[in-house]
């Protein structure tokens, strides 16, 4: 994929993008990425969750956090969406067009083959062995704002073991996540993704 400089650029904000190339860019602030992954198959993906789940890791000083997938460009200031969005909250989330079941979405995953089936399986049968319900909810991720606190570093942590879904877990339900905002557009979606 060819990074692109984002259409709207913001005052006050900085932009990083981990590369595995340099682009001909002027906004983004390009850094090499590190190739974490000892398993050659799913690489890419998850050298990249490093990098998504746990901005605490390389940007530290930082108040907030937004990550966005190569298929959204943000449209609106981000000191609004944080004002108008976040609240009190300390993570932003829209929950899954398509989906609300963490079930189906692993069968998805699995179809799409994202990971080893071994490890799909595991993940399932750690939903059956936590009574996890069937159509509790789910978010997807190609957008993520969070605030730089213990309890979302905490959760950052949490996540990493949860690789197939996003679902709605008890520990994000003690976050207390902003979800799906009415009326409003923060971001544009650029092309589908899953």
């Amino acid at each position: 994929t060819q990074l692109k400089d984002p259409k709207n650029k913001f005052e006050n904000v900085d932009y990083f993008a981990f590369v595995d190339k340099k682009h001909d860019c002027k906004i983004w602030n390009q850094i090499d990425y590190v190739d974490f992954s000892l398993d050659y198959s799913f690489s890419s993906r998850r050298n990249a969750k490093i990098y998504k789940v746990l901005p605490n890791l390389f940007f530290p000083d930082y108040d907030y956090w937004f990550w966005m997938d190569t298929t959204h460009d943000l449209i609106m200031c981000p000191f609004d969406v944080i004002k108008t969005f976040m609240g009190d909250s300390e993570i932003g989330l829209w929950n899954h067009t398509e989906r609300n079941c963490a079930y189906e979405e692993l069968e998805i995953v699995k179809k799409l083959k994202y990971d080893h089936i071994n490890l799909l399986d595991d993940q399932l049968s750690f939903y059956i062995s936590e009574n996890f319900p069937k159509n509790y909810g789910l978010y997807e991720l190609p957008v993520i704002i969070r605030k730089n606190t213990e309890k979302i570093k905490k959760h950052a942590n949490i996540y990493l073991y949860n690789r197939a879904s996003t679902c709605k877990l008890a520990p994000m339900n003690a976050i207390g996540a902003a979800t799906n905002p009415k009326g409003k557009k923060y971001f544009k979606l650029k092309w589908p993704c899953l």
